[in-house]
C-alpha cells in the first residue's frame, strides 16, 4: 500500500511518500506440504520532502528511521490489519 504521511522531527514537518507491506507470519506446524516461512515486512521510501523541497542525501539518512516509523504507523492507523 502506497502512503503519503506527514511527520515532525525537531519542529520541522516532512512528508514521506512510500510503500509499506506488513509481511505475513509463516506456518511451521502440520504436514510439511502446508508449511511455509515468514514473509518479512517491506518498507520502500519513494521520497522525503521538507519545507524547502526534497531533502539532501545526508538529511535523508538521518530521517529514514522516522520516515519508516511514520509509514508503518499510518498503515496500521488506516487499515483493519491487527
Amino acid at each position: 500500500m502506497t502512503l503519503k504521511v506527514l511527520f515532525v522531527v525537531d519542529d520541522v514537518e516532512y512528508e514521506v511518500t512510500g510503500y509499506y507491506y506488513p509481511g505475513e507470519p509463516g506456518k511451521l506446524s502440520g504436514p510439511p506440504e502446508e508449511c511455509y516461512p515468514d514473509e518479512d515486512p517491506i518498507i520502500d521510501i519513494e521520497s522525503i520532502v521538507g519545507p524547502d523541497g526534497p531533502v539532501s542525501d545526508e538529511l535523508y539518512d538521518s530521517l529514514e528511521m522516522d520516515a519508516c516509523d511514520a509509514l508503518c504507523d499510518a498503515y496500521y492507523d488506516n487499515s483493519n490489519y491487527y
